[in-house]
């Protein structure tokens, strides 16, 4: 995995964070490693659609469903709403209201990750459950 990746963290998942300081660690590798596979996945060119497309529903399904299985389904829950809830604050401050619909797409695809990852199942096993829900129509996107 590439440790030169930097994720931005917003002010709502730094609260996350502090009320679960023993699951930071495996929520930020988690948060790495699905970059890694859906730029992998964008490289081969199976999905496109960083911004709000197929790729994007992807990577937001399978980011819960790993962190799902890792921390919890609690935890993954509350994580996942912080990340969108700092998306939404930042498309305010950006006088951007209209990009709000991306946050409820990743807030819906989040969810039916959560839904996959409370299935126990191996990386692989999981990546296909993840794409099949999408090539069935289960997740949004533009």
């Amino acid at each position: 995995m590439n440790d030169s990746i930097s994720l931005k963290i917003s002010r709502p998942e730094i609260i996350w964070a502090v009320f679960h300081p023993f699951k930071i660690h495996k929520a930020l590798l988690i948060s790495k490693e699905t970059i890694v596979i859906t730029d992998s996945i964008a490289n081969s060119g199976l999905l496109v659609g960083y911004n709000g497309g197929k790729l994007d529903a992807f990577k937001h399904c399978l980011w819960s469903a790993l962190l799902c299985q890792e921390i919890g389904k609690q935890a993954a829950s509350a994580l996942t709403k912080a990340h969108e809830k700092g998306n939404r604050i930042a498309y305010r401050r950006m006088k951007k209201p209209n990009l709000i619909i991306y946050s409820i797409m990743d807030a819906a695809n989040n969810q039916v990750g959560i839904e996959i990852g409370s299935h126990k199942m191996n990386r692989l096993k999981t990546i296909f459950e993840v794409i099949d829900t999408l090539e069935k129509g289960k997740l949004l996107y533009i």
